[in-house]
C-alpha cells in the first residue's frame, strides 16, 4: 500500500480531483460567456454606428472617441483583472464582466443622448476584458492536462457564436431598430451570468504549489507578446474598414452585418487551433492566422467591384481571425502553465495597445494615399510579420537544447507539461 507520505503533492489538486464532465461544462459556459462579451458586445458598437449617427446625430469625431473608448474600457479592465483575480479568485471577474456587460448594452440601448451611449459602450468594452482570461486559470486547474488545449480552443471560439448572432440580429432588424441589437446583448449576457453563478465553481486565488514566475512571465510569453502586435492590430483594421469597403462598392448596407455571420461561421475552424498547435507549433499556426489576416485585407483592397471580394475576405479572414485568438491562449498556457491567466492577460495588453494605435494610424494616411492603399500596406505589413515568425526560430538565439530549437517555440518554461508536451524531444 502506497503511504500517504508518499504521494505526490499535486495528487489531492483541483486537476485530478475534476473530472472531465466539469471541465466541459465550464468551457461552454466560458464560450457563451466570450462569444457574448467579446463577439457581441465588443462589436456591436461599430456595427449599429451608422444607425446610432442618423438617431442621436452624433459628429464623427465624437463616434470616433466614444469607439476608442470601448477599447480603453477593455485595456483598463485588464490592467484590474490581475489583482481582483489574485483577491478573489477567477470566476470573480468573469461575474463582474458578465453583469458589466448586461447593464452597458441595456445603458446603450435605453440611450437617449450621447452620454449614456458613452458610458454603456465603456461598460461594454470592459466587459470583453475581464471575462477572457479567467477562463484560461480555469480551465488550468480544473481540466485534465490532456484536455486543456481543446478547451481554450472551444472557449476562445465561443466569439464565433457572438459574431453569427450579433450579425444576425442586425441582418433581421431593420436598420431603425438598432436598439434591438443591444437588448439581445444584454439579455444573453444575463443568461451567461447566470450560468457562470450556478456552473462555475468558485475556486481560491491562485495555486500555493505553483512556482512564482512573477518577475520571469514576461520573458517567458515573449513570443505570443509580440505576435499579438501584427494579430490584434490587423484584427481590428479588418473590422473598423469591412463596412467602409461595403459602403464604397455601393452594396446593400445589410451585407455588412451579413459578413460578421460569414467571419462567425468560418471562424469555427478555430475550434481545431489546439489540435494543429500540438501538430504544427504556435509559431507556423500565429504565421498562418497572420498571412490570412493579410490576405483578407488584400481582398477588402481590391480593385474589383461587386460582392465577392468583400465575401471572400469575410470567408478568409474568420479562421485567421479565431485560430490567432485561440493560438494566443493556448501560447501563452504552454509558456508559462502554472501561471496561464497572468501569461495570457499580458498577450492581451500587448494586442489591445496595438488596436487601440491601428485604427487612427489607418486613418492618418487614407486622406493621403486612399483606403486600398492604406489596406493593402497594413496587408504587407502582416505578411512580414509571418515571415519573421517563420525566419526567427532557425535565425534566433539559440536555447539551450540540444536540438537547436528556439525558446520562441520549443522550449518551455519550467515545470510546463501543457500543449504540446507530447511531441518527441531529442535531448541526448
Amino acid at each position: 500500500m502506497v503511504s500517504s507520505a508518499s504521494r505526490s503533492p499535486v495528487d489531492s489538486s483541483p486537476v485530478d480531483r475534476a473530472s472531465a464532465g466539469t471541465a466541459w461544462r465550464v468551457g461552454l459556459v466560458g464560450a457563451l460567456t466570450v462569444g457574448v462579451a467579446y463577439g457581441m458586445g465588443r462589436y456591436a458598437y461599430g456595427l449599429t454606428l451608422p444607425s446610432v449617427r442618423n438617431e442621436l446625430d452624433l459628429p464623427s469625431w465624437v463616434a470616433g472617441t466614444v469607439a476608442g473608448g470601448t477599447f480603453a474600457g477593455f485595456l483598463l479592465a485588464l490592467l484590474v483583472l490581475g489583482p481582483l483575480t489574485h483577491r478573489r479568485g477567477p470566476r470573480a471577474p468573469v461575474l463582474l464582466g458578465t453583469l458589466l456587460g448586461a447593464l452597458g448594452a441595456a445603458t446603450v440601448a435605453l440611450s437617449p443622448a450621447v452620454g449614456p451611449l458613452a458610458a454603456g459602450a465603456v461598460a461594454t468594452g470592459a466587459s470583453a476584458g475581464l471575462v477572457w482570461a479567467p477562463f484560461s486559470d480555469l480551465v488550468e486547474r480544473l481540466a485534465p492536462e490532456g484536455l486543456r488545449p481543446t478547451l481554450l480552443s472551444v472557449v476562445t471560439t465561443g466569439t464565433s457564436g457572438g459574431l453569427v448572432l450579433l450579425g444576425g440580429s442586425g441582418a433581421v432588424l431593420p436598420t431603425a431598430q438598432w436598439r434591438g441589437v443591444w437588448i439581445a446583448t444584454s439579455l444573453l449576457s444575463v443568461l451567461a451570468l447566470v450560468l457562470v453563478r450556478w456552473w462555475v465553481p468558485a475556486l481560491p486565488p491562485g495555486d500555493a504549489s505553483a512556482p512564482d514566475t512573477r518577475w520571469t512571465d514576461l520573458r517567458a510569453v515573449r513570443a505570443p507578446v509580440l505576435y499579438a502586435l501584427p494579430y490584434l492590430g490587423g484584427v481590428v483594421v479588418w473590422f473598423s474598414y469591412a463596412s467602409a469597403a461595403v459602403r464604397d462598392r455601393d452594396l446593400p448596407a445589410s451585407l455588412g452585418a451579413a459578413l460578421y455571420v460569414v467571419v462567425g461561421v468560418c471562424g469555427l475552424a478555430g475550434l481545431l487551433t489546439g489540435r494543429l498547435v500540438g501538430r504544427w507549433g504556435p509559431v507556423r499556426v500565429g504565421a498562418a492566422a497572420l498571412l490570412s489576416l493579410a490576405l483578407a485585407l488584400g481582398l477588402l483592397a481590391a480593385p474589383l467591384g461587386g460582392p465577392v471580394p468583400v465575401v471572400a475576405s469575410a470567408v478568409v479572414a474568420g479562421p485567421g481571425y479565431m485560430a490567432g485568438s485561440a493560438l494566443l491562449a493556448v501560447w501563452a498556457a504552454r509558456q508559462v502553465p502554472r501561471r496561464s491567466g497572468r501569461a495570457f492577460v499580458m498577450t492581451l495588453v500587448s494586442g489591445s495597445v496595438a488596436s487601440v494605435l491601428a485604427p487612427p494610424a489607418v486613418a492618418a494616411v487614407v486622406p493621403r494615399v486612399g483606403l486600398p492603399t492604406a489596406l493593402s500596406g497594413v496587408a504587407g505589413l502582416l505578411a512580414v510579420s509571418a515571415l519573421v515568425m517563420l525566419l526567427l526560430p532557425r535565425q534566433g538565439t539559440a536555447s539551450a537544447d540540444p536540438s537547436g530549437a528556439s525558446d520562441l517555440e520549443e522550449l518551455p518554461s519550467v515545470g510546463e507539461s501543457g500543449v504540446g508536451a507530447g511531441q518527441p524531444r531529442h535531448h541526448p
